[in-house]
């Protein structure tokens, strides 16, 4: 019974706590006066009175003309006002589904804005390069194809001057050598110690630390990745740097003057009979030679080492 009692609340009516159980008596004993009715919800006349007159307010009650009190329909006079409470309901649930998506949605943009940087032209690219490239203290790892449209590349050669604290690990790749001034900013990194790798294609990617990566989306735009997904950048230049083949090893000798011949009649074209036969040799001694050239270069085709023995000043 003391749930039932907040019924008349809950629809919408603004009424006293005993005005459901006289609106109950009523109901069961129709025509019946004030004294009577209270005998039957146990409350005092003045507190039944005080409710019919709330009750009668709101046409729940009506009073009839030979004393007593009867109860109109409730599904006639109560209907409207469980449809209005329904109707708050439904734009109280609409409201507060609308503040779950507005609370994901916002937060699912900051959370995007903390992974994921979108950077737009050159000048706001350099600057996040240069920021990147300053602010870590151990370790930089680098892809890079072609000419650096952000940083010039004798300007990356002038930075990398000034940082002396991280250590510096490059993959380049053919489009990258092409460039001006790409040998000599290679040359550059070496005696400052950077470790310096070749493959065959690669992006353009800057990693700093394990904490923040920027990678070339196409001319324009660069994406700056910050944990987790700074992991995909790491995995991807490892994956790239075991593949790839060192550009120059101080450590390793240098062939002999009878392999430098070698390597200079294999790049005029000659077959391997006629390099053979110059070196008077044969065929088969000839192949193994130069498969240890190449074990030393750490290539795996005849055009990379070619390729190799040249940047290296072999040949």
């Amino acid at each position: 019974m003391a749930d039932n009692r907040q019924m008349l609340d809950e629809i919408g009516l603004p009424l006293g706590g005993d005005d459901e159980a006289v609106l109950r008596s009523v109901i069961t004993h129709p025509a019946r006066g004030i004294d009577e009715l209270a005998a039957e919800a146990g409350l005092a006349p003045d507190a039944v009175a005080a409710a019919l007159e709330r009750l009668g307010e709101h046409d729940v009650v009506v009073a009839l003309d030979g004393g007593g009190w009867e109860a109109n329909a409730p599904d006639f006079v109560l209907s409207p006002h469980v449809d209005r409470a329904r109707e708050r309901v439904r734009r109280a649930e609409r409201a507060v589904a609308d503040l779950i998506d507005t609370y994901h949605r916002e937060r699912a943009a900051r959370s995007g804005m903390e992974l994921v940087e979108i950077l737009d032209g050159p000048e706001t690219q350099a600057r996040r390069l240069l920021e990147l490239e300053f602010g870590p203290t151990r370790e930089i790892r680098a892809m890079q194809s072609g000419a650096n449209a952000a940083i010039g590349t004798r300007h990356a050669a002038a930075n990398l001057r000034v940082n002396a604290r991280a250590r510096y690990r490059f993959v380049v790749d053919a489009a990258y050598l092409a460039e001006p001034a790409a040998v000599e900013l290679l040359q550059g990194h070496l005696s400052r110690g950077a470790d310096v790798r070749v493959a065959d294609r690669v992006s353009k990617l800057i990693i700093a630390d394990d904490h923040s990566a920027m990678i070339q989306l196409d001319g324009a735009v660069a994406a700056v990745l910050r944990p987790p997904l700074v992991s995909l950048a790491i995995d991807l230049f490892e994956t790239t740097w075991r593949a790839a083949r060192p550009y120059a090893d101080e450590d390793v000798a240098g062939p002999s003057e009878s392999d430098r011949h070698l390597l200079q009649l294999m790049l005029a074209g000659l077959t391997d009979q006629a390099i053979a036969a110059q070196l008077a040799t044969s065929p088969r001694t000839l192949q193994r030679r130069i498969r240890a050239l190449m074990d030393d270069a750490g290539v795996v085709t005849r055009m990379q080492l070619g390729g190799y023995a040249v940047r290296s000043g072999w040949i």
